[in-house]
């Protein structure tokens, strides 16, 4: 227990930082961890107090049911009868000291130094913010999350009543009776909601409080009586419309495919794709953007991921929050030269640099590959890159071109070619859940 002592530099380091990050949030679970095991040890106390009463219940009811069953042999017994007196003396005195001694006060003193590493109120309001920014950038309904059928997906009422709560304070009113309407309807009902849920009488005290704040504003067109009749029905008005950025509609997607771009077979470039052909769909034809399914095989993947994890620190360009890239030489190893052949294949230019990158990367904001150019080392006469992915996201992170009608959401083991490259900018769109993973190589063209 002592250990869980040294988390408090990491706890107020995530209560100062932009943004709570993988390695503070392993720290919030490694004090959840904690907590549950002092709470489970106080509850073992609980129990095994309360299996010595009753176990005396039991006795004691034995006791009674014995001399009634036969009072000729126990009310007329002086061995008994002494017996019952000393018990009705003595035994429930030590029986109320017992039941005015604290249980579990190690436990609960545990519980009072453990609390006091829990990371601040802005904390918690700085995820709330990145969440609300996150689903607002992709368009996504809160009440979508709502016993999620992926558990990692999964939110309770309790987190939309604290989600509300949250943009209550960020004086983000109509947002917060988005979230407070889903826990409205599917408020908890158990014997348990004052410690385990929200209830309906504490979720209808905070809309009538969000209520009244949009009752103040200027810019409100309905009545109290309006809004009052939608939350009866278990519904809000709609949340004004904010137009969304180009950049959020192109991540979200939801492109009509150009059905004159073209999926096939690619032989075209060198006589070895004549050989050994890749399947190769056209996304954009100007600029040129391919897409090839299975660019790069299982057993490449994994010796790639390993050389990653390897990676040395002469090797790791930049720790910008949230990403990592690493510098990889082409003839690294056997299967790093058998890669950037096929590359060369694949998109039938010249590798422009004599190295390749690894780059991992978790952020909760869109980015474009040309803000990386300083930290890659990238130059002049750039034509093309490649990108091979090697893993799946499960949502988010797809990979779009300004001013272009692309998103495209690879697959583990895809790879992406994009020529002309001094004609757009790649972007990466935020991911929802997880890191990205992928290897970037830079293409020329000879003249």
């Amino acid at each position: 227990m002592v250990a869980i002592l040294c988390l408090l530099p990491l706890l107020l380091a995530a209560a100062n930082a932009e943004s709570i990050h993988v390695e503070e949030l392993k720290s919030v679970l490694k004090l959840e961890r904690e907590l549950l095991y002092n709470f489970r040890s106080y509850v073992s106390a609980l129990e095994e107090r309360v299996n010595t009463m009753k176990g005396a219940i039991e006795e004691y009811s034995r006791l009674i049911k014995y001399a009634d069953r036969r009072p000729d042999l126990y009310m007329t017994n002086p061995i008994f009868g002494f017996r019952l007196m000393n018990h009705i003396r003595y035994d429930w005195r030590l029986w109320q000291a017992v039941m005015m001694l604290s249980v579990g006060r190690q436990q609960i003193e545990m519980q009072q130094r453990l609390l006091a590493l829990v990371p601040k109120a802005e904390a918690h309001r700085r995820l709330a913010e990145s969440l609300q920014s996150l689903f607002r950038f992709y368009n996504y309904e809160p009440a979508a999350f709502l016993m999620h059928r992926k558990k990692y997906l999964r939110l309770g009422s309790w987190d939309y009543y604290h989600m509300g709560r949250e943009l209550f304070e960020l004086g983000k009113y109509h947002e917060a009776l988005e979230w407070l309407a889903v826990a409205r309807v599917n408020y908890t009902a158990s014997p348990h909601s004052e410690l385990l849920g929200a209830t309906d009488e504490r979720i209808n005290y905070m809309q009538s409080n969000t209520l009244k704040k949009l009752s103040q504003q200027k810019s409100i067109s309905e009545s109290l009586d309006e809004h009052l009749e939608l939350l009866t029905a278990g519904r809000t008005r709609s949340t004004p419309v904010e137009h969304a950025s180009v950049q959020e509609q192109q991540c979200r997607g939801n492109y009509e495919r150009d059905l004159q771009l073209i999926c096939e077979l690619n032989t075209d470039f060198t006589p070895f794709m004549q050989l050994a052909p890749l399947r190769m769909e056209e996304l954009l034809y100007d600029p040129l953007v391919m897409l090839y399914r299975n660019g790069i095989r299982e057993r490449e993947i994994a010796h790639l991921m390993n050389a990653f994890e390897r990676c040395p620190p002469s090797s790791m360009l930049t720790r910008i929050p949230g990403m990592k890239i690493c510098s990889i030489s082409n003839n690294f190893s056997p299967i790093s030269i058998g890669l950037m052949e096929r590359l060369v294949d694949m998109s039938a230019a010249e590798l422009h640099m004599d190295k390749f990158f690894m780059l991992e990367y978790s952020p909760r904001d869109a980015f474009r590959l040309q803000d990386l150019y300083k930290f890659l080392g990238v130059k002049e006469n750039v034509h093309g890159t490649a990108l091979f992915f090697l893993n799946d996201m499960d949502m988010g992170g797809a990979i779009t071109l300004a001013k272009h009608e692309l998103a495209a959401f690879p697959s583990r083991g895809d790879a992406l070619v994009f020529s002309f490259e001094d004609e757009f900018r790649i972007t990466f769109c935020p991911n929802v859940v997880g890191k990205r993973l992928v290897l970037i190589q830079f293409l020329t063209q000879d003249d």
